[in-house]
């Protein structure tokens, strides 16, 4: 996903409110319009159990590195695949990029404790995998979790709400869908 697009996501109200709650070093790189109020009287205000960007499907990191070095966050990358956790952590150390960890497990196995915004990076899980994950989100998400999905697989659910969607470039899809959903 393009920077550009990304940063569209991310500046949907919901999802820069959540954000704004989040931040905990204010990032040099962080255009003046990033996250929308975000200020400096507001950095290390977000619930210390639950202040973490975290990105189910980091693939090598590219949203979890967008995340901490444009809004300050701390960031968090799941991904199933060992070469590219090990990449993201080379890309990781090289450039001493701080507030970001990677972990290799399965989303199915992952804790959603830190999450204040969990980015599903679902456009190529299939359909019994994307329904495990709703049915994992129904059952341990907290409420207020902001959930960002390529696809709209949270949109039958009793206990998300859509709050937002924007369309944005990708490599596969000029005009493709994020929805944003926030746990009841």
């Amino acid at each position: 996903t393009p920077y550009k697009t990304w940063r569209a996501v991310m500046q949907l109200p919901a999802v820069a409110s959540t954000l704004a709650k989040c931040i905990t070093t204010p990032s040099s790189a962080a255009p003046a319009d990033s996250v929308g109020e975000a200020t400096a009287d507001s950095v290390g205000e977000g619930d210390a159990a639950a202040d973490v960007f975290v990105v189910w499907g980091s693939s090598i990191g590219w949203l979890v590195f967008y995340a901490s070095l444009t809004y300050g966050v701390r960031s968090r990358g799941v991904e199933l695949l060992e070469e590219l956790v090990e990449r993201s952590r080379e890309v990781e150390k090289a450039c001493n990029v701080k507030n970001v960890a990677f972990e290799q497990n399965d989303v199915l196995q992952d804790t959603l404790e830190d999450a204040a915004v969990l980015l599903l990076a679902s456009q190529c899980w299939d359909a019994p995998l994307r329904a495990a994950v709703c049915a994992k989100l129904e059952k341990e998400a907290r409420p207020g979790l902001l959930v960002i999905d390529y696809v709209p697989s949270l949109q039958d659910s009793p206990l998300f709400t859509l709050e937002g969607q924007v369309q944005g470039e990708v490599s596969w899809n000029d005009r493709q869908w994020f929805y944003v959903y926030r746990r009841a």
